[in-house]
C-alpha cells in the first residue's frame, strides 16, 4: 500500500469503503489528546518518513485499540485522517481498523477527532425545519434518507422501501441533495420549491429514467434561491456525516443512531432492525 497516496486521500476513501457498513459514534478512549509538541514532531518526522510526503503532519494523539495510538494526520488542502502507529513506532496503519465485534474503531475516531460529525448531530440536523426534510408515512421508526433526484440507487430504495412505509413498518424522511450530476441541484430546489414537495418526489420516481439515470420531475422550478440555499446546506451536512454519495440513511439499530451509505443488502433484514431508541429524531 502506497501511504503517501492513502494519507491524502484517507477520509474520502474511507467513506466510499465503508459505504455499505453501518456505523455509530463512540470509540471509547478516543479523545483527541495534546501530546508535548516534541512528540508531536517526533511522530510527525515518521509519518513523514513513512509516507514519504514532507507536507503531512500529526496534529493531535489518542489511546487506540491493542496497544496502537491514534493519530490525527493533516495536510494542507486535505481533509484530515486517522491513522495508527504501533507501540514500537516501526509500523502505521494508515486505514481501517476493526474490533472483534466489526465495528470500525477508525470511523468511529474521526467522529470524536471532530473530523466527522457524529451520527447522532447530522441526524439532528436533518430533522430540523432548517434541512427541509419531507416526511412521509405515519408510524414506526423514522429513517432518514439523504435523497439525490437523479440518483439510480436512491430510485431502488425508494421502490424498496414504499410497502413499508405504506404498510405503518417505518416512516421516511427525504432529506434533498444534488450530488450526482449537473442536473441534481437544480432537480432537488424544483422538488423543495413545489407546493407539494412529497408528491414532487412520488413524480420524480414514478418518471425516473433508468436508462440515462435521471429524475422524473422538471427542473423549470429549480431557480428558486431558498430551496437553492437548502440545498447547498443539506450537501454540507451531508459532507459533514463523512458521506459522499447517495442514498445515505440514518436511522436508530440497537439503541443507537446510525448511519449507512448505499443499497441495504436485504432491506426486510435491515427494516426488522429498526428501532424508536437512541435519538428523538428516530421516533
Amino acid at each position: 500500500m502506497n501511504l503517501r497516496i492513502t494519507l491524502a486521500t484517507a477520509a474520502m476513501a474511507l467513506a466510499a469503503f465503508l459505504s455499505a457498513s453501518p456505523v455509530h459514534a463512540g470509540a471509547p478512549g478516543a479523545q483527541p489528546a495534546q501530546p508535548s509538541g516534541r512528540d508531536l514532531s517526533a511522530l510527525t518526522a515518521i509519518v513523514k518518513s513513512s509516507s514519504r510526503n514532507p507536507g503531512v503532519s500529526v496534529s493531535s494523539t489518542f489511546p487506540g485499540p491493542s496497544g496502537l495510538t491514534g493519530m490525527v494526520i493533516h495536510q494542507p488542502g486535505q481533509p484530515d485522517s486517522i491513522a495508527w502507529i504501533t507501540s514500537d513506532r516501526k509500523s502505521i496503519i494508515p486505514g481501517a481498523v476493526y474490533d472483534a465485534a466489526g465495528d470500525d474503531l477508525t470511523r468511529e475516531a474521526m467522529f470524536t477527532a471532530g473530523i466527522f460529525e457524529s451520527p447522532e448531530k447530522v441526524l439532528t440536523a436533518a430533522a430540523a425545519n432548517t434541512a427541509r426534510p419531507v416526511g412521509d408515512g405515519k408510524s414506526g421508526p423514522v429513517v432518514t434518507f439523504f435523497l439525490d433526484p437523479n440518483c439510480i440507487y436512491c430510485h431502488v430504495l425508494y421502490g424498496d422501501i414504499q410497502p413499508y412505509v405504506r404498510a405503518g413498518k417505518i416512516r421516511a424522511r427525504y432529506v434533498l441533495v444534488g450530488v450526482d450530476k449537473p442536473t441534481s441541484n437544480a432537480r432537488a430546489s424544483a422538488i423543495l420549491a413545489a407546493a407539494n414537495p412529497l408528491q414532487a418526489i412520488a413524480d420524480n420516481e414514478a418518471g425516473f429514467d433508468v436508462k440515462n439515470e435521471e429524475g422524473g420531475y422538471p427542473i423549470a422550478g429549480g431557480d428558486s434561491a431558498a430551496a437553492k440555499a437548502v440545498v447547498a446546506a443539506n450537501n454540507e451536512l451531508m459532507r459533514r456525516a463523512g458521506s459522499s454519495g447517495t442514498p445515505t440513511l440514518l436511522f436508530c439499530s440497537g439503541g443507537h443512531p446510525r448511519m449507512q451509505q448505499g443499497v441495504p443488502g436485504d432491506v426486510t433484514a435491515w427494516i426488522a432492525k429498526l428501532g424508536t431508541a437512541g435519538s428523538a429524531a428516530c421516533r
